[in-house]
C-alpha cells in the first residue's frame, strides 16, 4: 500500500498486525468447529485460546516473532504456527492448524481484508461524499466460519 495514495484506515486494514489477527481469528474458529466435531479436545482447545490470546494482546510482537522465525523456517504459515505453538507451550499445539492448509488462511484472510476495505471510501470527490457501498453485516463472520467449516469437512487426518 503506497501511504501517500492511501488513507489510514485503509492502510490499517493491510498491516501484518491485522493479517496476522485474522490469521488468529481463523485458527480459533477451525480449532473451535474442530471441538464440536469431536476431533479437538476441548481442554486442549482452552489452552490453544490461551496462548492465542497472549498474541492478541501484542500484535506487534507476533509480528516480529513470526518474521524471524520466516527467516530460518522460509514460510510465513509455518513461522506463524510456530511462534502461535511457542504461546500455547504444551502438547495441545499440536492441534493448531490441524487440517488447515496454508491457502485456507490466507485466501480467508484476503476476504476478510476485502471486505473490511469494503466499508472504506478509496478516495473522495471534490464537494462530495465518496460512493461506496458498506459491507453486509455478517460478511466477515461469513468469511471466517467458512476456513471452520473447511477445517472440519476435509481434514484428511479425520476418522470417521
Amino acid at each position: 500500500m503506497i501511504t501517500r495514495y492511501s488513507r489510514p484506515e485503509m492502510r490499517a486494514i493491510w498491516t501484518d498486525e491485522n493479517k496476522l489477527k485474522i490469521w488468529l481469528q481463523i485458527e480459533l474458529l477451525a480449532s473451535e468447529a474442530l471441538v464440536k466435531e469431536g476431533v479437538v479436545p476441548a481442554k486442549d482447545f482452552k489452552k490453544i485460546k490461551a496462548g492465542c490470546d497472549k498474541w492478541f494482546a501484542d500484535l506487534p510482537g507476533l509480528v516480529a516473532r513470526q518474521r524471524e522465525l520466516e527467516k530460518t523456517l522460509n514460510h510465513d504459515v509455518i513461522g506463524f504456527t510456530t511462534a502461535v505453538a511457542e504461546a500455547i507451550n504444551d502438547n495441545a499445539s499440536r492441534w493448531f492448524h490441524f487440517g488447515l492448509t496454508s491457502s485456507d488462511v490466507g485466501d480467508t484472510c484476503y476476504a476478510v481484508q476485502m471486505m473490511q476495505s469494503r466499508g472504506h471510501p478509496h478516495r473522495r470527490r471534490e464537494g462530495g461524499a465518496a460512493r461506496h457501498r458498506a459491507p453486509r453485516e455478517g460478511t466477515q463472520v461469513h468469511a471466517l466460519h467458512r476456513a471452520a467449516a473447511t477445517a472440519s469437512t476435509a481434514n484428511p487426518r479425520r476418522s470417521d
